[in-house]
């Protein structure tokens, strides 16, 4: 039977998902429908935003270069319960920062969200390119977290957590907010391929990729909860060039022989 197979390129990332799809036709025998229900299709929903942000946050910054920020305000600022006076805030913040970056000759890029917690917590979470602790205090009017980037350019936990609190925000509001995240307009997209294939098998196991490590931590093989069909994925992390250089002096024969010059992604 015929089953999926999309390809993810963003930054360092090389995402590998293969899936079936009750629209090619495969069927479990003798299996019960799968019914569908509002839990399982919220839990399908966010898995997929957080997925798909993690994607743009893993093409368009970089471990070291940006960094991930906090912005909260001082306890006589605190804005109210509506998150309304939260995006003005958060447009403000970010229009200013515009500015700073194009009077430094930089390009700003960023994506946020919001956090309204029900004990009158009040945060505005970003991943923002190039980011200087002196001049983000210059452009927010309160206090300010700066953590830079180290997750080998893998930045799904972030996304998870970036979800997370728009769905608290919307629990301690009681309303829908709108989208889980907000950005700038320049962010590249990543590159997504998928194809069908046309073979009966249906390989679990994680290829060798040359140039690339498997993240062992993000392989997934199981059923999807909505669909009740099977679906593997694994996630692999390019080799920093340093890394890349030291493997090809120690073995440089024998990765010309095994892979040079294939698709990393082919035989997945």
């Amino acid at each position: 039977m015929p089953y999926i197979k999309r390809v993810v390129k963003a930054g360092r990332v090389l995402e590998i998902t293969k899936y079936y799809s009750g629209r090619y036709g495969h069927h479990e025998r003798n299996a019960p429908p799968v019914a569908k229900t509002p839990d399982k299709t919220e839990r399908s929903n966010r898995k997929r935003q957080e997925r798909e942000l993690a994607w743009l946050l893993d093409t368009n910054f970089e471990d070291k270069r940006d960094a991930l920020v906090t912005l909260s305000w001082r306890e006589d600022q605190i804005p109210p319960d509506s998150s309304e006076r939260m995006k003005k805030d958060a447009s403000n913040f970010f229009r200013r920062m515009r500015k700073s970056y194009q009077q430094k000759g930089k390009d700003l890029r960023y994506v946020y969200t919001m956090e309204i917690g029900p004990k009158g917590s009040r945060h505005i979470h970003a991943v923002i390119s190039e980011a200087d602790l002196s001049e983000i205090q210059n452009c927010w009017d309160g206090v300010v977290n700066v953590v830079p980037l180290f997750s080998d350019g893998n930045y799904d936990k972030i996304a998870e957590y970036f979800v997370k609190y728009s769905v608290k925000t919307e629990e301690t509001e009681g309303i829908k907010v709108g989208r889980r995240y907000s950005s700038s307009r320049n962010l590249k997209k990543p590159k997504v391929v998928k194809t069908v294939v046309n073979a009966a098998t249906f390989k679990e196991t994680p290829g060798q990729r040359k140039g690339y490590t498997l993240d062992e931590s993000r392989t997934e093989i199981g059923i999807n909860e909505e669909t009740g069909l099977k679906y593997a994925r694994f996630v692999y992390i390019s080799v920093a060039p340093a890394q890349q250089e030291t493997k090809s002096r120690g073995g440089q024969a024998n990765g010309r022989k095994r892979g040079a010059g294939r698709d990393p992604a082919r035989d997945a």
